[in-house]
């Protein structure tokens, strides 16, 4: 095994996954190279304090309830500003709705009221000459002769 091979293997020398012979090569390359055996023991150094460091500190049991909880909130939260968004356009869209259903009545209204009045006019100067014929009076006749 030559000093590639033993830094690309490293890792697994310190976790103990080596095979038999591949372990058995590995410490024979220790033997002879003295820069593989510093970097060995340096790399099992660190890993010893990081292994140490992970055992003091035990985890909180729980975190787990309080992330799990902080992400129900958050997808909650969600849910909950799409709704009012969607009920909003609904309002506008109502509103435009009822905006231009006024405007297009008051436009139609106009239109159909003027020849309503027309007609309705007219059956009022109808009932207005059978009932007040003009050959027998004429109630303004008195008005419009000042002369008198």
């Amino acid at each position: 095994m030559n000093c590639k091979e033993v830094n690309s293997k490293l890792i697994k020398y310190i976790d103990k996954e080596l095979e038999a012979n591949q372990l058995t090569q590995f410490e024979e390359h220790l033997s002879v190279c003295s820069e593989c055996k510093k970097l060995t023991e340096a790399m099992s150094l660190v890993y010893s304090s990081i292994e140490t460091e992970k055992n003091s500190f035990a985890p909180n049991p729980f975190m787990g309830e309080k992330i799990w909880a902080k992400i129900q909130s958050s997808q909650e939260n969600q849910t909950e500003t799409v709704t009012p968004i969607r009920r909003v356009s609904l309002a506008y869209i109502a509103a435009a709705g009822i905006f231009l259903g006024i405007a297009l009545g008051t436009l139609f209204s106009n239109l159909i009221f003027t020849g309503a009045n027309e007609s309705t006019e007219q059956t009022w100067t109808q009932l207005a000459d059978e009932y007040f014929p003009s050959d027998i009076y004429e109630p303004y006749e008195d008005l419009a002769d000042t002369s008198k």
